[in-house]
Parts: structure tokens; sequence; C-alpha cells
């Protein structure tokens, strides 16, 4: 059997699925495309696609993970695989990659085809290692997104947050 050089996913992650893409290149060159599959953006669709991605990967060699900067959608996920040892992670700006599959003169938008435009995108670009935010970053994040989800739900007044409003505590 030849000998397995390079592991990777892409992976396009989206608010209630994220779309999966196994790419293993050989010694020789030749590459293997697993299928594309679609998770649910829950924990038992991350478990899933745990048990899913082991069946095209060999664990004596690291995995790179590609997926696009979505946010609140694909920071989690990112921090997940970062702890992670002999898995290394790239999260790449979804401009990069809108630019990149135009280029390619890619016409079509779906969860699939995004995700092996982001797996190609990591085979064809240099490699740029992610980085998580500091945790202060995180804390911040996590305090907008209370507050935020606390103005959705009508327990601040929305006109509160988003006006040029002081109040004078001592009038």
């Amino acid at each position: 059997m030849e000998q397995l050089v390079k592991q990777s996913i892409g992976i396009d992650i989206s608010k209630l699925s994220f779309t999966a893409c196994v790419c293993n290149r050989h010694q020789s060159g030749e590459e293997y495309l697993s299928e594309v599959v679609d998770f649910k953006n829950l924990k038992t669709g991350f478990n899933q696609f745990v048990k899913w991605s082991r069946k095209f990967t060999d664990p004596s060699v690291d995995l790179i993970f590609v997926m696009e900067a979505t946010g609140v959608y694909s920071l989690p996920f990112a921090l997940l695989l970062h702890t992670v040892e002999a898995i290394e992670v790239m999260v790449v700006n979804p401009k990069a990659i809108k630019h990149f599959a135009t280029a390619k003169l890619q016409r079509g938008k779906t969860d699939a085809l995004d995700a092996a435009v982001i797996l190609e995108y990591l085979e064809r670009m240099p490699f740029r290692p992610w980085q998580p935010p500091s945790d202060e970053i995180l804390e911040i994040q996590h305090i907008f997104t209370r507050i935020n989800d606390a103005s959705l739900s009508g327990f601040i007044p929305a006109i509160l947050l988003n006006s040029n409003l002081t109040i004078n505590l001592y009038q």
C-alpha cells in the first residue's frame, strides 16, 4: 500500500449544519477525495463527524482542518479542534474562498461545492495556522452575544442598545 503523506478535511459551516470532505494525498501525488457529507451543527452532529472522519484518516499522519471564518458558527469548532494534538487548523476569510472559487470559474454555490473548494484552497494556497483569540477577546465576544440575545428576546429594549442615549444618574 502506498504511503499517505498528507490528509486534510475541508469544512463549510453554517448555523444549522456543516459539510465536510476528506482529501488524502499519497507519496505518488495521487489524491483520494471522500464523499461530501452533511452533519447537524450540534454535539450529536460533531460526534457523527468524528466517527465518519476516522473511516478516512490515519492517526499516524497529521491532520489539517480548513474552514471559512463564519464567526459564531466556526469559532467553537475551530477552538475545539485547536486543542487536539496532531491537528492543525486553518480558518480562511470567506472572501478569499469566494475569489478562489470565482478564479476557478465555479458557478454553483452549494454546501458540498463549498466544502470541496475550501479543501482545494488548502491544497493550492500556503498553509497559515490559525491562532485562537485571547481569553479576553473571547470573553468580550461572549458578553456581546449575551447582550444581543437579551435584546432579541425583548429583555433589553433595542432602542437603548442602538442609540447614543446616555443616562445621567446624578441628575
